[in-house]
């Protein structure tokens, strides 16, 4: 089921902080505030980065270990097929995703989603030092299983 984890955890570790040669995309907190901050679990975070009340950091693989609660999932985007799976079987949590609406892996995961939403603008995600990068390039998507977060602190809009 977790075939080529390693592989993932090789992809997310990176010595490097450009958006171009890492899978470390750190959430700006004001969207896990806007989200209400009751996550339970990020699989895939930093000890210093809180996005939920348990953090999973490498080495703990994410995928290999037990999800519990409310997750939290920024995922490392070479892989986000496999974690997107994961988090549709937990089936409580929110995904923050690039907006790449015309993939199939997006379009599969829109059909299981609770709820769609698609932030305005383009995020700045922070750095592993916690400054800010320059936007992300493409818009984002907040994508959550088994419940609708209140939106109303974010701009975009819900398409379901």
């Amino acid at each position: 089921m977790f075939y080529g984890w390693a592989l993932v955890m090789r992809s997310f570790i990176s010595t490097d902080n450009s958006a171009s040669k890492s899978d470390s995309w750190l959430t700006p907190l004001n969207i896990i505030e806007a989200l209400g901050s009751d996550f339970d679990l990020d699989p895939c975070g930093f000890e210093f980065h809180k996005t939920a009340k348990i953090i999973y950091e490498l080495p703990v693989c994410g995928l290999a270990s037990a999800w519990h609660g409310k997750v939290f999932l920024n995922p490392p985007y070479s892989k986000l097929k496999i974690w997107l799976d994961k988090l549709s079987e937990h089936g409580y949590g929110t995904a923050l995703v690039f907006n790449r609406a015309d993939t199939s892996v997006m379009q599969h995961h829109f059909t299981k989603a609770s709820s769609v939403f698609f932030l305005s603008g383009r995020l700045s995600f922070l750095k592993k030092d916690l400054t800010r990068m320059s936007n992300a390039g493409t818009g984002s998507i907040l994508l959550s299983y088994g419940y609708t977060p209140d939106y109303s602190k974010l701009k975009g809009w819900k398409a379901k």
